[in-house]
């Protein structure tokens, strides 16, 4: 086949592919989805992709990802392993496979969602991450979350607290967990969402009540 340098954008969803094609006849190819087929592994993948959805599939392992990646979409695979992910990632979403550890992320990572794993513990995040969904694993303890972390879903977990949220927190949502209280609050936080967990508060627990409550606390511990 003759080498087509016009393309930079395929879609090979839904195409009931068991392998892929050979894509090296597609030299500036940036955008790849081949989602949705019979796939258990990708192999030669051209070195200048930016964008791989790959997501319902069968893949078990994503090894010599492209070094340019940056936007990559696995979720509802059966991969057990994530380790040598590109440098440059931006956005990643693993959600729906069979990990049970994320290390070694890449810095620049931004966005995560690694939901419906079988994840316990979340310590070796990266420092610039922004977004993280982690719903529906085992996770008992978010002590070590990144600095700059704005919004956070840790729902259907094993939670018993969040006391150490981070300060530029914006959107919080810990539904269906154990906690008991959330008097450490970052004061900056505009939505939360805390429903279903034993939370010993004898008032309805939105954020303005859980600041009122905290404020309160504050002064009468001053007095004391």
């Amino acid at each position: 086949m003759e080498i087509d340098s016009s393309i930079t954008e395929l879609d090979l969803s839904r195409k009931g592919l068991s392998k892929l094609p050979n894509l090296n006849i597609y030299p500036n190819l940036k955008i790849l989805n081949c989602s949705n087929n019979l796939l258990t592994k990708l192999n030669n993948l051209p070195i200048g992709l930016e964008k791989l959805k790959c997501s319902y599939n069968t893949i078990k392992s994503l090894n010599n990802l492209p070094s340019n990646l940056q936007f990559l979409y696995c979720e509802s695979n059966k991969i057990t392993r994530l380790d040598n992910l590109p440098s440059n990632l931006l956005e990643l979403n693993c959600r729906g496979n069979l990990l049970t550890h994320l290390d070694n992320l890449p810095s620049t990572l931004h966005n995560l969602n690694c939901s419906w794993n079988r994840l316990t513990l979340l310590d070796n995040l990266p420092i610039g991450l922004q977004k993280l969904e982690c719903t529906y694993n085992y996770i008992t303890n978010l002590n070590n979350l990144p600095s700059r972390l704005q919004i956070l879903n840790c729902s259907n977990n094993q939670l018993t607290n969040l006391d150490y949220l981070p300060s530029s927190l914006l959107q919080l949502e810990c539904t269906y967990n154990y906690i008991t209280n959330l008097d450490n609050l970052p004061n900056e936080l505009q939505e939360l969402k805390c429903y279903y967990n034993p939370l010993n508060y004898n008032f309805s627990p939105s954020l303005q009540n859980i600041y009122k409550y905290i404020l309160e606390k504050t002064k009468n511990s001053r007095k004391n």
